[in-house]
């Protein structure tokens, strides 16, 4: 389950500079066994982001993709960042693709792609 708590933390986690994440060691710790929330599906995610300011929302995104590399969780086609640039997606947050640049530099993603319906989404 998503808990508004894992949300702020990940928001907060997002508005850091990402050479700093190793300092955050309260917040490291407060996610070493919440991996689980890499792996929920698409509508717990946008359930969760839809009243989120666009800030928080790239912020959000921001620090899924620290917070999965840091501590090596797994998600493969559902980790929560894919979700998650969805939904930025559809507020044309990322025209010039800076957001989704940060999420391939930082993970583990060729593209964030899905395959929704037999119809591949990019």
């Amino acid at each position: 389950m998503l808990l508004n708590n894992d949300i702020k933390n990940l928001i907060e986690i997002g508005k850091i500079d990402p050479t700093e994440i190793r300092n955050k060691t309260d917040l490291l710790e407060y996610f070493k066994n919440r991996d689980i929330i890499n792996r929920l599906g698409r509508q717990e995610w946008k359930i969760k982001s839809f009243n989120l300011s666009d800030i928080d929302l790239i912020s959000l995104f921001k620090g899924l993709v620290l917070i999965e590399n840091e501590l090596k969780w797994s998600g493969d086609s559902f980790a929560g960042a894919i979700w998650v640039y969805r939904v930025i997606e559809k507020r044309k947050l990322d025209n010039d693709h800076e957001i989704a640049d940060f999420g391939l530099g930082k993970a583990v993603y060729e593209r964030m792609c899905v395959e929704e319906l037999g119809k591949l989404e990019c």
